[in-house]
């Protein structure tokens, strides 16, 4: 089985010089993209039961209300950082793919 990016966060720093090729393209992209906020140290690693390292490698699944509760938070950030138009509804957004270049007549 090859290695899964949340596998090589646990690793030791040596091993993951090591073992670094053995990741796909798809798991550099979740540690470039999904994971870059995580970081253990040494000492966290060391003293993480087993326990809490499989509940790291097997994050539990969102329900529908929670990934529909994060988008709509996320539409409301990107509103309010300016990044999309105030008008917009969650709808809307969400019925064109949940674009950040928003333009109303896609």
């Amino acid at each position: 089985m090859p290695l899964t990016a949340r596998e090589w966060l646990l690793l030791p720093v040596d091993e993951q010089k090591k073992r670094g090729k053995e990741l796909s393209s798809e798991e550099c992209r979740k540690l470039r993209m999904e994971l870059s906020e995580i970081s253990f140290s040494e000492e966290e690693k060391e003293q993480m039961t087993a326990q809490e390292k499989y509940d790291f490698m097997h994050p539990r699944e969102l329900s529908n209300e929670e990934k529909e509760r994060n988008s709509r938070s996320t539409l409301k950030l990107l509103q309010a950082g300016g990044i999309l138009p105030q008008k917009i509804t969650w709808e809307e957004w969400r019925g064109k793919g949940c674009p950040l270049d928003w333009q109303g007549n896609r």
